[in-house]
């Protein structure tokens, strides 16, 4: 089965999926939060986010699969 754990950063503005091998497949971002003048605010908040579903996915390995319904 294919591990997949999302997180999100910026009250959900962005979201970062990873596969159990902690590699990102999948990022979304709010329109509206695509500043030109701040692009270091984006930047922090995927990282924010990708950080946090790279912890869910070892805290789901840890645990076994069972682990991986309690973070849906």
């Amino acid at each position: 089965s294919s591990l997949s754990i999302p997180s999100s950063a910026g009250g959900g503005a962005v979201e970062v999926t990873v596969n159990g091998r902690h590699e990102a497949v999948s990022i979304k971002m709010a329109p509206e939060i695509i500043d030109p003048e701040e692009p270091e605010m984006l930047e922090d908040l995927i990282i924010a986010a990708f950080n946090e579903s790279v912890r869910k996915a070892n805290d789901a390995m840890e645990q076994g699969m069972d682990g991986i319904d309690k973070l849906a």
